[in-house]
Formats: structure tokens, sequence, C-alpha cells
């Protein structure tokens, strides 16, 4: 066996000699044989000058047989495979210049005098420095450098490699699109740690940049993802000039962070940037998003300067000498951010030549000796937005408008403000200055719990009401009018009585169909003109343990409103105890409607509710009416004594049967269909 082995390496190392690849004398010839005995491997390494360069290593792979295998005629035995690979091992300043190649850097290179130590001039190259150092003599330009004439996509990977000590820059891409930058360590360099000129749509990852000018410069370069970046000790830690579309993740920096000049469109997500003369600084740099972001004990946390229409989110800016500084900058949205501890000024609003206007500053905590001050002239701006659901900056509550406005003393405007309502709202505005008023302050005063003792807006979103004593007699036309969402109403048992003319006594009515999930519970209600129980376009609610009656028109009435539930209700003596019209998909059990003028429970252009342990009895039309409804079911009710007739139906069952089944009919006239239209089926 192994004769055929070596027989078979002599064979291809003749072969390659007759291709004239090497010459004798001039490359080295290694192989191995492996155990498994099948295999061995060839590789040719130059040790001279020849047609393979230095340090390139080439490898085959070749089976061979036991036994020499028969020949057959038009057989190819040294097919050629495709699994060449090309790697080079260099310890000294080179140029990169085989595409495709991998070159691995095998000791550190100290005090070097080259300008462009690692020129990477082919494409698809990576460069594997292992840990090792590039270090120049403080005169050289470049440690690492790409440079195209045209910007092309370079696809150049640069990793685990520690630079240092260069004139100009550590590492250096200039028109190289699509490369990745990973594990890199980069210090005192004169210029920049990292820098990319015309460079776009490259991976900056797990880099390190102290000691340097900038330790990230970008210009003219965009669509670059920068990870995990820490740059400290720099003049500036990273610096963005003519770029946009870049984004920013993670990213710790004790020198600032610059946008300047058309360095529009960028964002910056996870920032930290502490103890700089500026944490971050905009000027004229539009439409960039900065959420969570840290900013402390810097000469300005954040410093706007012509910058417009940017959106900060999310803004810790703390223990600075001003927290935010906004001069000549228009159009900018600050939100859900805290301002506090800053020891000149929360926030200053300034303009010079331009006009520092249309800002919208919203849902921002305010905790400075002076939260805001203004340099002349002063323009308007916005500092609340709509009343609306949304997490609240600070306290308790489940809405958002304005800011909350405190200092270090604990007694702001808003910890001092009335709240008579308890809705997490001042009752009255905060002007800052003209044209600045903040109309919705927030207050300290929210509850979750809020007691009435008569008719009331209901207003707080998330809120539970509890009635404390009756209502008696009253003219109010919407007694209870409940018009936030997620609300409950406890009436603990109370009454709430109306004249006979005032039209509701609880009412609920959204514009157009909404899930409003209110809890109506534990009420009596009486005497309500129109209905004592209104439901418009609101769905999703849950009605339980009513006592309905003597209401002149209806006792529950559901307009639109559909998925609600409705069980333990007691309706009577009302014209119609419970009135569903173009209501669908509501369940509705355990209710006893009796001795109402008309009807116990009217369906009115309905279908799939579904209507269970239901007592009708000794209503003055009919127990049940079913008009023009379809798909609904009624099932496990009694139905007796009403004085025309148990169940009337017109046109029902026109889009599908009702299921009318296991129910008891004790009534004079079980069933009527009414005024001798067309009977549909029902079941």
């Amino acid at each position: 066996m192994e004769n055929n082995k070596f027989k078979g390496l002599i064979i291809v190392v003749m072969v390659l000699f007759a291709l004239g690849e090497v010459s004798a004398g001039s490359s080295q010839v290694t192989y191995a044989i492996h155990s498994n005995s099948s295999e061995f491997d060839i590789g040719l390494r130059d040790i001279a000058t020849g047609s393979i360069p230095i340090g390139r290593v080439i490898n085959w792979m070749f089976r061979v047989w036991d036994e020499a295998p028969s020949r057959q005629p038009n057989m190819d035995y040294l097919p050629l495979g495709d699994e060449y690979s090309s790697t080079y091992y260099i310890s000294t300043c080179s140029n990169l210049n085989e595409s495709g190649a991998t070159y691995y850097l095998t000791a550190n290179i100290i005090n070097s005098s080259t300008s462009y130590c690692m020129n990477i001039s082919a494409n698809n190259v990576t460069l594997d420095c292992q840990g090792y150092l590039i270090d120049g003599d403080d005169s050289a330009d470049y440690g690492i450098y790409v440079y195209r004439d045209v910007a092309i996509t370079t696809n150049i990977t640069i990793k685990n490699c520690r630079v240092s000590d260069w004139n100009t820059g550590g590492v250096h891409l200039d028109q190289a699109n699509g490369n990745e930058l990973e594990a890199l360590t980069v210090s005192s360099n004169q210029k920049w740690g990292v820098s990319l000129l015309s460079s776009n749509n490259n991976h900056l990852t797990n880099i390190t940049s102290n000691y340097n000018s900038d330790g990230i410069y970008l210009i003219s370069s965009s669509n670059n993802h920068l990870i995990d970046i820490t740059s400290n000790s720099n003049s500036d830690g990273v610096y963005i000039v003519l770029s946009s579309n870049n984004h920013l993740t993670n990213i710790n920096t004790d020198s600032g962070i610059v946008l300047t000049t058309f360095a529009n469109n960028n964002h910056l997500t996870n920032i930290t940037s502490n103890s700089d003369t500026y944490g971050i600084y905009l000027a004229s740099a539009d439409n960039n998003h900065l959420t969570n972001i840290n900013t402390n004990s810097n000469g300005r946390g954040i410093f706007l300067n012509s910058a417009d229409n940017n959106h900060l989110t999310n803004i810790n800016t703390n223990s600075n000498s001003d927290g935010v500084y906004i001069y000549n900058s228009r159009d900018n949205i600050l939100n859900s951010s805290r301002i506090q501890g800053n020891t000149n000024r929360g926030i200053y609003v300034s303009s010079g030549g331009l006009q520092s206007k249309n800002n919208k500053i919203y849902n921002n905590l305010f905790n400075n000796s002076n939260n805001v001050v203004f340099g002349e002239p002063i323009y308007a701006n916005q500092w609340n937005t709509a009343k609306q659901p949304g997490e609240r900056i600070c306290l308790d509550g489940n809405k958002i408008g304005g800011n909350y406005w405190t200092n270090p003393s604990g007694n702001g405007y808003s910890d001092t403000c009335n709240d008579t309502d308890y809705d997490g709202f001042c009752d009255n505005t905060y002007t800052l200055a003209s044209g600045n008023t903040d109309y919705l302050p927030l207050s300290d005063e929210y509850t979750s719990e809020i007691y009435i003792s008569n008719c009331s807006n209901l207003n707080n979103l998330g809120a539970t009401y509890y009635l404390t004593q009756d209502i008696i007699d009253s003219p109010t036309p919407h007694c209870i009018n409940i018009t936030a969402n997620d609300i409950t109403l406890d009436c603990q048992d109370h009454l709430i009585d109306g004249d006979d003319s005032a039209d509701y006594g609880i009412h609920i009515y959204r514009s157009s169909g909404e899930t409003t999930n209110i809890t109506i519970r534990n009420c009596r209600v009486n005497d309500w003109n129109e209905a004592n129980i209104y439901l418009g376009n609101a769905n999703g609610n849950t009605l339980e343990n009513i006592v309905s009656t003597s209401s002149p028109g209806k006792g529950i009435h559901l307009y639109s409103s559909s998925n609600n539930t409705l069980t333990s209700i007691t309706t009577n003596s009302s014209d119609t105890g419970v009135f569903l019209y173009l209501s669908d998909s509501n369940n509705i059990s355990d209710i006893v409607a009796s001795h109402n003028d008309w009807y116990g429970v009217y369906l009115y252009e309905i279908s799939n509710n579904t209507l269970t342990n239901i007592i009708a009895d000794s209503n003055g039309e009919a127990g049940i009416f079913i008009d023009q409804s379809s798909s609904n079911t009624i099932k496990n009710s009694r139905i007796e004594n009403n004085t025309n007739y148990g169940i009337g139906i017109y046109r029902a069952g026109n889009n599908g049967a009702n299921q009318i089944y296991n129910n008891l009919f004790n009534n004079s006239d079980n069933f009527e269909f009414v005024f001798g239209e067309t009977v549909y089926t029902n079941h």
C-alpha cells in the first residue's frame, strides 16, 4: 500500500514539473499521508523566485488506490478539483494584491515608516491580524489603507487588528464600499482612528478607537452601520460630515458625537456620550433620529445648531451645564426624555439670524433649578401633544400630553397645580413665555380609583369610578357620560335617577365603531327619557348586575354596538326592556325583562347574538320580538304570560335561520308571524 501511495506522489510531481509550474531546485514539495490510508496532501512552497508568490500555499487533494486501477480509455486520472484556496502569512508591511486571498499577520509591526503599511489593493480580501499590532513611527501616513480611483464594492474584511501611531489615520477606506471592519483597536493616531471617505454600505463592529484626533470619522459616506463602538480620549469620539443614512448603535464615548454639514437622516440608538464640551452636537444636520441617548456631565448635553426636523426620544441629559441647547433650529421633536440636574439651564431656546420655532417638546420630565430659559427674540414652540393614550415619562397615568415641571425643591408647577378630577393633568395651562405654553402640563394627582357622588364625565383612561351615593331626580341630559375607554363604573348598588325628561342615565357614544372595553356593574338606573343605559358604536363592553326600571324609552339600548356581554340584568317597566339595533355578536344571559309596556327584548336588524336564560314575562306586546334579524340563538329561556304573544317574528331568518330551542313558552299565543309577510326558515 505504501509503495502505491509513493508512486502516485512521484507521478503527480512529475506532471507538475512537466506543466512548467515549478522548476527543480526552486520549490519545496511536501506531502502528508493520512492515517486512513486513502488520501494525502501535496503542498508547494516557493523558496526562490517563481510563478508562485512567496508565502503562498496551494493544496490539492488526491485519492489513491491500494492497487493501480485498470486503465480505461478516455479516462482523466488526475482531474482538477474546486477546493483551491489561497492563504498568505505576512509579518511586515505588505501590498495585499491578490483577489480572494486571506492574509494572516504573524508578528507585531513596530515603529514602521511605511506610509501605507497594509495597502489592500485587491478586492475580496481578508486581513486577519490575529491580535498583532501594526504600529507606525508617528510620521508615516496610514496603518491599513484601502483606496480606489472610483467608488466600487471592494468586499474586504479587516479584523482582529491593533493599529497605532500613524500620522494620518489608523484604518482608512476611500471609495471602498461593502466592507467589514471588526474587532479593531485603533489608538494614538494623529488625525483619525478609523476614517471613511466616500465609502458606503460598510459595517464597523466592535471597534475601540482611543487617543486619536477623531475616533471615528465619516465624510461623504452613507448607509454605514457602526455597532458596539468605544471611542474615548479623542478630540471627537465620532465625527460625521456630509454623510447620510448611517446607523450608529451601542456607542460609548467621552469625546462627543458631531453630525455636521448635511449629515442628514442618520439614526443614533443606545448612545452614551459623557464628559465632553458637547455630548451630541448637530450643526446644519437635519432629519436625524436619536433614541435612547445618555449625555451626562457635558458642557451641553444636546446642542442643536441650525438643525431642523430632528427627532429626539428617550434622552437622559443630566448634570450638564445646559441639558438641551436649541439655537436657530426649528421643527424638531423632543419627547419622552428626562432633563434634570443641569446646573445652568434644563433647556435653552435661542435665536440668532434664524428662528428657533415650531419645536415640539412633550412628555418630558424637567427637574432643574432653571427648567426653561429663552434668548431674545422669542418665537413660538409647542410644549404638548394632544391628550392621548401613552406611557408617561414619570408617575402614574396612562395618557400623555405636556411635560412634568418640577425642581430640586419639589415645588414646581406640576407638583403644586390643581387637578380636581385626578386625571393626571393640571387644571390650568402653564405659560413659559409668549407663544410658549404647555396646555396639558402633567400633575402628580393621578389616581386609578376615583370616587364620584353626582353626574360626571368619566374621562380618565383605565380608571375605576365608584359612585358613593344615590343621584336623585337629575335633569342632566347625560348623567354618567363615559368618554374614555378601559373604564370601570361601579355604582356600588347606588341609584342613578332621572327626572323623566333628561335623556340618558349612563351614556357611551363614539362617532364610529371602536372597542371601548368599559365595565358597568352594580348599578340601579331609573326614569331616563331616552334610555337608562345607552351604548352607541361601543364594542367589547360588559354590563353586569344592573337593575333598570321605569324609562319612558328603553331600559338598555345598544346601537351599532357589538361583542358586548350583558349578564345578570333586570329591566322592568319601560317601553322596551332590552333593545338591540344593528348590534351583532353580543352575549346576553341571565336577563329578567318583565312588565315592560311593549317588549321584553327587541332584536332589530342584527345577527349572531346569543340569548341564554332569558325570562321574558308579562310584557305588554311580546316577550321577544325578532325583526329582520338572522342567525341569532335563543335558548334555555322562559317566555311566559306576555299579553299578545311569546315571540313575534317579522321577516326574520332571511339571511340565516335563527336557532330557538330548549325554551319554555307559556303564552296565549306563543308564536306570531307578524303582518303576514314572507316566512323564512327558523329553527
